[in-house]
């Protein structure tokens, strides 16, 4: 199911690729040179390494690959590290060096 919705989401990036470039060939074919500018823009936007839609899929796609394969107990101990709680609580870490001297 979820490699469907990662699907349907590159197919709908790559349609509004395609539209876009028929509206550019039309635009070219017309001589509509006002609009050729703001086509290309917008393809710049979409398609580009630093387009919106492009890192918003790929974001996704490595947060879903997270969720499946790194287990419960390692991102638990990235959660507690990270708002230092568990064993990674301060008090806690104080503790176990007083015991350990």
């Amino acid at each position: 199911m979820v490699y469907l919705n990662q699907i349907d989401s590159v197919d709908t990036l790559l349609q509004g690729r395609q539209i876009l470039i028929k509206q550019l060939e039309s635009s070219v074919t017309n001589e509509e040179f006002s609009s050729i500018n703001s086509i290309l823009a917008a393809i710049r936007e979409k398609s580009g390494s630093f387009g919106s839609e492009r890192k918003n899929i790929v974001n996704d796609l490595f947060r879903r690959i997270i969720e499946v394969q790194v287990p419960s107990l390692v991102k638990y101990l990235f959660w507690s590290a990270e708002n230092n709680k568990g064993i990674f609580n301060n008090k806690f870490l104080e503790e176990a060096i007083k015991e350990g001297s």
